[in-house]
């Protein structure tokens, strides 16, 4: 497609995105004091947090500043948070760095502080090549790869959680054993049913509208095939689930839930699925441990 745009003309070879976000103060992970004030006087009384922005960080400033002050500055917001309150469920969303090596630091600095990170395949690919893990098959989308890739991973760092969202399905891979599959599997749903209905429709309503519109709109193929190649990879355990193509595995000392998403064959918004995804998943996770 070509346009014109301030009097040049602009030529897309191919379907594509282009997100308008440019904004100074996020560039740096700017905290408002009074957010900061506010945040620290009611932590105690959050169940959750949802943060995301890293990707947006610089290696360097004007000023000769680099990304490591911003990011040290909210890793300690964060590790006050969970100083104050210890019952905080922390979620930090990734994205596309600048470089893979600040993808990498970012990741690693997240770990100690937050209990769940979330991510696409083509992060994940980065992260397993900065940690020199085998990226074959992650950017084909292929589950055994990314339940690979994800479980070496959280053992080799550390990290408790990571919930990889795809265009064809979404897993999740747990350290803890505590939680429930019926609870994850539940959320993982809910999570795809809303960012289909905002692909659909540029816009989310209410539970029971936006569940009822879900139902309407198709599971992907290919996710189907990559629950069953789940389904034959790791043999069921006694309390393992598959239930038509939802699936739940005891796996390397991990637990592995995973779920097709749903395909909207015309889409109106395409921008934003992902953060959808994951922050429908967060929340609802929330409510039912509530």
């Amino acid at each position: 497609d070509s346009f014109v745009f301030s009097g040049d003309g602009i030529s897309v070879p191919r379907e594509n995105r282009f997100i308008a976000s440019y904004d100074p103060l996020n560039l740096e992970l700017h905290i408002d004091e009074q957010f900061r004030n506010y945040a620290l006087e009611h932590i105690n009384e959050m169940d959750g947090a949802l943060i995301s922005g890293y990707h947006l960080l610089r290696e360097k400033y004007p000023d000769g500043s680099s990304y490591k002050e911003k990011l040290n500055r909210s890793i300690k917001q964060l590790s006050e948070w969970k100083k104050r309150n210890k019952h905080l469920h922390i979620h930090a969303e990734l994205g596309h760095f600048e470089s893979e090596e600040m993808a990498n630091d970012v990741f690693n600095s997240l770990v100690p502080v937050v209990d769940n990170i979330g991510l696409n395949e083509d992060e994940l690919a980065t992260l397993a090549r900065m940690n020199e893990l085998d990226a074959a098959g992650i950017l084909e989308m292929d589950s055994r790869a990314i339940i690979e890739t994800a479980v070496s991973l959280c053992k080799a760092s550390g990290q408790k959680r990571l919930q990889v969202h795809t265009h064809e399905f979404v897993l999740s891979v747990s350290s803890d054993t505590r939680s429930e599959a019926e609870q994850v599997l539940e959320s993982l749903h809910f999570g795809v049913d809303c960012a289909a209905t905002f692909a659909c429709y540029g816009k989310l309503y209410s539970r029971e509208e936006l569940l009822q519109i879900a139902s309407s709109i198709s599971e992907s193929k290919t996710g189907k095939k990559q629950m069953q190649k789940i389904i034959d990879y790791i043999p069921p355990g006694e309390y393992d689930i598959t239930r038509r193509y939802s699936v739940f595995r005891k796996y390397r000392g991990y637990s592995i839930c995973a779920v097709p998403t749903r395909i909207c064959a015309e889409p109106v918004a395409t921008v934003g699925l992902g953060d959808t995804i994951s922050s429908a998943i967060f929340l609802r996770e929330l409510e039912l441990r509530a």
